[in-house]
């Protein structure tokens, strides 16, 4: 997200004072472990970012008229499940870095990374256990449906049998449902049954968007502004919209060596030929056709909004994507 709108939305008084209740939900939760645990994964969780998820279970608990101590359980869940991901992703894909930091994997080792990772699933569904079946079952099927988009994405790295179907059908499990859990946890825990269907699939178009950007920042964003390389996604094997569409886009022979290069994902002069494509992808306005893409999704999850009363909360989630949209972090 550019500087200014990001500080400006995120600073919020409203979501900086839901985000410190949220914080003492997770002490609170840690504070019966074994203290040598806690010393450990602490500091882990409580690193610089967003927090875009929680907030949004947040948000969606407001525009539904909650503001009692279930608003900041649900997000500190969010955040749990979202964290433990992280820790597992950074794992597989052997990253340095995350949001500008070592990664936790380069602090901890990767085998403790696994374990904090499995700790903190285990946290999150332990928050879940009294909760009504219907966001127990909620939690349970968002976390199967983001191991499915891992495992697939994982069988299919440096394939050549990339297609946008499965890329949107990727992305939609790793990505956007949880976002989705996010607001239906939030909307749960006060709204009506419209209001939970419209605020959960405002998160999953919001969470698609959201992906799409991510997956076209890795190919023309800032290094210093990501907090982490470019160009990563090619190198783990991933083939990500924007690649998709610059294969159609070039000709023939063209496409063939690009699929190669995408297939391979490495070599000592890698960086310089994609650079190459870098530059072909702004001769086809691919950045334009993606950002489109996100703004289709954007869109649709606005519309959601209009099942909602007007409140803050909702003004602050209909902000939300155009500040997405144009994000370079």
């Amino acid at each position: 997200m550019t500087g200014s709108s990001q500080s400006a939305l995120f600073q919020d008084p409203l979501i900086q004072c839901g985000l410190e209740r949220m914080d003492r939900e997770i002490i609170d939760l840690f504070s019966r472990d074994d203290p040598e645990t806690l010393e450990l994964i602490l500091p882990l969780i409580r690193r610089p970012g967003k927090r875009l998820r929680p907030v949004l279970a947040l948000l969606s608990a407001g525009a539904s008229g909650c503001s009692d101590s279930r608003c900041f359980k649900y997000a500190a869940v969010i955040e749990l499940i979202h964290s433990a991901s992280l820790f597992h992703d950074d794992v597989l894909d052997n990253a340095s870095l995350r949001r500008g930091l070592p990664s936790a994997n380069q602090l901890i080792g990767n085998h403790l990374a696994i374990l904090v990772g499995d700790f903190l699933y285990s946290k999150a569904i332990s928050m879940m256990i009294r909760d009504k079946r219907s966001c127990q079952a909620a939690v349970n099927a968002t976390v199967i449906a983001m191991t499915e988009g891992e495992i697939v994405q994982l069988k299919n790295q440096h394939s050549d049998t990339g297609s946008i179907e499965r890329y949107y059908w990727v992305i939609e499990r790793k990505t956007a449902r949880l976002m989705e859990l996010a607001c239906f946890l939030g909307a749960s825990a006060c709204g009506t049954t419209r209001e939970i269907r419209a605020l959960a699939q405002y998160g999953r178009h919001l969470g698609l968007a959201f992906q799409i950007i991510d997956d076209l920042l890795d190919w023309i964003g800032g290094e210093e502004d990501l907090g982490k390389k470019i160009f990563q996604d090619v190198r783990d094997g991933r083939i990500t919209l924007p690649a998709l569409l610059l294969i159609e886009a070039l000709d023939p022979v063209s496409s063939k060596e690009f699929m190669a290069i995408l297939q391979s994902g490495a070599g000592p002069d890698l960086d310089t030929r994609l650079i190459d494509y870098q530059s072909k992808m702004n001769e086809y306005q691919i950045d334009r056709q993606v950002r489109d893409e996100a703004r289709k999704q954007s869109v649709l999850a606005v519309k959601n909004l209009e099942r909602i009363k007007p409140s803050r909360e909702r003004e602050l989630l209909e902000r939300l994507p155009d500040i997405l949209i144009d994000r370079i972090r």
